[in-house]
This record gives C-alpha cells, structure tokens and sequence, in this order.
C-alpha cells in the first residue's frame, strides 16, 4: 500500500467515525432536572451510604459530583443534579 493510498484510507475512516460519533451524540438526550441540588439524605439514599459519608466525600474531593466548602462552622454541601446523575444514572426531579 502506499502512502497515498494509506492516507486516503485514515480520512476515509476518520470521516466514518465522525459521522457515527454525530448520530451517538444527536440521540443522547441529558434528562431534565429539578431545581436546586440533591440534598444529601438523597444522595445517601440514592447510594446507599451515609449522609457524613457524602459529605465527607465533596469537602474530600474524592465524590465527583459536588464540593462542601470549609469556610465556616456551618457545612453547606451542594451535589449537582447533572454531575450526580452522570455518576449514579439518578434524575433528581427537586422532590
């Protein structure tokens, strides 16, 4: 094969995987979440652990799904509806 031939036959491929990745990405729909973010007795439920475990997790770093500053006393967690249905497949509908 030469590398002409080669060539042609990577972007032959290449326009292929584009044109397949379109139609993947096109028939993805994101869900439609409620407003706010999940409260952290939900993400428990949801995941089966406890709330400290949660919470633990976003001041951590180690729950990609939200963050719990520690500028204060007061722990004020916040979970992201998209990131957290990214992670676990659950819609929070702001129940």
């Amino acid at each position: 094969m030469s590398l002409e031939e080669y060539v042609e036959s990577r972007v032959s491929e290449n326009e292929l995987v584009e044109k397949i990745a379109r139609k993947i990405v096109y028939q993805m729909q994101v869900p439609e979440f409620g407003s706010g973010g999940v409260p952290t007795s939900v993400a428990a439920r949801v995941m089966g652990k406890s709330e400290a475990y949660i919470i633990s997790g976003l001041e951590q770093g180690w729950l990609p799904f939200g963050a719990c500053p520690k500028n204060s006393s007061k722990r004020n967690p916040y979970i992201s509806p998209k990131l957290f249905w990214e992670y676990t497949g659950y819609v929070w509908k702001g129940e």
